[in-house]
């Protein structure tokens, strides 16, 4: 394919939408055989226009408050602020393909994608590809923007975590032995142990889900172990209480269980094997700083699960 077309090309430009708050790429789950040498990513078609395997969202929806405003208009001049009266989290309902593709360019029957291409919402509003250093180029990625919607919730599962931590010694853990250099046995408590501003990419049917949400839940177990300066391996049971998953629109609570695992780190990196004793799932986790990957097995549902997250570290509160 030629290189000087602008031809748009899987999850390198943005696109925006005109009642939206956020800007986000455009998907694919399978290529349709044709690269754009300009960046080495399949081309797009006009067909590329599903929610959400192709367009994930663009953080909040503004259609409703452009209504609001209509209806001030009509009865007066006022004007409001439709980025602070944004609504629902964005979910577009997309039931036309891409208009203003390239019809002298066709892949398996559909016109290629150009940057002038639009797309429409039936809520209301117009996907177009950003334009270099216009006002769309300026908003934040969907993935931030999500981020956004519950950051006050973050803010209060900090303070909650704090004022946890405050009042219990040792920060709920209790360690006979060495835990840094040597043979150890702790016991610990975590009435309130949080993931804050957490991504998860999930493999499902349509391909890779992303969530973005935090995860609280209680915990407490015993664990026995061996640490030599960066090393430390171990085994042990906790119990998980009261798991809850919480976004800008749902809270989900999920089962408790009881767990007995093995674990390995070295160098900051950890890898940890458990096995839920109540539900029998089984799950490995490799984890590296801020990063995890998980592979599951579920019994009951007879699936597996592949999971990759990043959990976003949580500016500490200032100490009193």
């Amino acid at each position: 394919m030629s290189s000087n077309a602008n031809y748009m090309s899987m999850a390198t430009q943005y696109t925006y939408c005109t009642c939206g708050t956020a800007k986000q790429k455009v998907f694919l789950e399978e290529s349709h055989g044709v690269i754009n040498q300009r960046d080495g990513q399949p081309v797009l078609n006009a067909n590329d226009h599903k929610y959400p395997d192709n367009i994930k969202g663009y953080g909040r929806c503004k259609a409703d408050a452009a209504d609001v405003q209509e209806l001030l208009e009509k009865y007066g001049d006022v004007r409001i602020d439709t980025d602070k009266y944004a609504g629902r989290t964005c979910y577009p309902i997309l039931n036309e393909a891409w208009k203003d593709g390239d019809t002298h360019f066709t892949i398996q029957g559909a016109p290629v994608l150009l940057d002038t291409s639009k797309l429409v919402c039936a809520r209301g509003g117009i996907i177009k590809f950003v334009k270099p250093g216009s006002d769309a180029d300026s908003l934040p990625d969907s993935i931030d923007a999500s981020y956004s919607s519950f950051d006050e919730i973050n803010s209060n599962i900090a303070k909650i975590e704090a004022a946890v931590a405050k009042y219990l010694p040792n920060k709920g853990h209790f360690t006979l032995g060495d835990k840094k250099n040597g043979p150890y046995a702790e016991a610990f408590v975590d009435p309130f142990d949080a993931e804050h501003r957490q991504t998860e990419g999930k493999m499902g049917t349509s391909g890779i889900e992303m969530e973005h949400g935090n995860s609280t839940q209680g915990k407490m177990g015993v664990e026995v172990g061996y640490s030599k300066d960066d090393f430390n391996i171990a085994a042990g049971t906790e119990v998980e209480i009261g798991k809850i998953k919480s976004d800008s629109e749902k809270l989900q609570v999920e089962p408790s269980d009881v767990k007995a695992y093995a674990k390995i780190e070295a160098k900051k990196k950890n890898l940890k094997i458990s096995r839920g004793i109540i539900t029998g799932d089984i799950e490995a986790e490799i984890e590296s700083g801020e990063y995890k990957a998980k592979y599951g097995s579920e019994r009951k549902k007879r699936k597996r699960t592949i999971s990759a997250v990043h959990s976003e570290k949580q500016d500490d509160e200032e100490e009193k």
